[in-house]
């Protein structure tokens, strides 16, 4: 009499093994990196200036190829506290030494000014002939949109 062949079973009966622990390593490793880039663009803006109101403002587009001058406006009577990249500023000649050394690395290079409300504008004209003097021709005005709340998203005004 023939045997019968045994057929293999396409599946099996055990449940299949998952391995979560490389599943847990890949995700740590995307938060570890997306912190990494929130902490570093938050680094860069000062929440204790009161950003300027503008009806057309664009919504930013964060880029490496940008400098972030930050200017707080403290009275006629007192120097503004100035930064770009938070590298303390304490006169616009270094702003223009940074900015010829960032456009011979980049071409393409831009400056956000990031200024107090009350900032006076002779003050922010010294900044923008400051960032030209240094080669830099692309500046634009960090705003706040007249329906946003404060402390949420930042828009340009070219």
């Amino acid at each position: 009499m023939p045997r019968k062949k045994h057929r293999a079973q396409p599946f099996s009966d055990e449940d299949p093994v998952f391995q979560i622990a490389p599943m847990i390593d890949v995700l740590l490793q995307i938060l570890v990196f997306f912190m990494a880039i929130t902490t570093i663009q938050v680094m860069r803006t000062s929440r204790e200036m009161t950003l300027p109101v503008a009806q057309n403002g664009q919504e930013a587009k964060s880029s490496k190829d940008t400098a972030i001058i930050n200017i707080q406006w403290r009275g006629e009577n007192q120097p503004p506290i100035m930064d770009i990249d938070n590298i303390s500023v304490p006169d616009a000649g270094i702003i223009e030494n940074y900015m010829k050394e960032a456009i011979a690395r980049m071409p393409e290079f831009r400056a956000i000014i990031r200024a107090d409300k009350d900032t006076q504008y002779s003050f922010i004209q010294q900044i923008m002939q400051a960032c030209a003097a240094g080669g830099c021709s692309k500046v634009v005005f960090a705003v706040m949109n007249q329906e946003e709340i404060p402390g949420s998203k930042v828009s340009e005004a070219r």
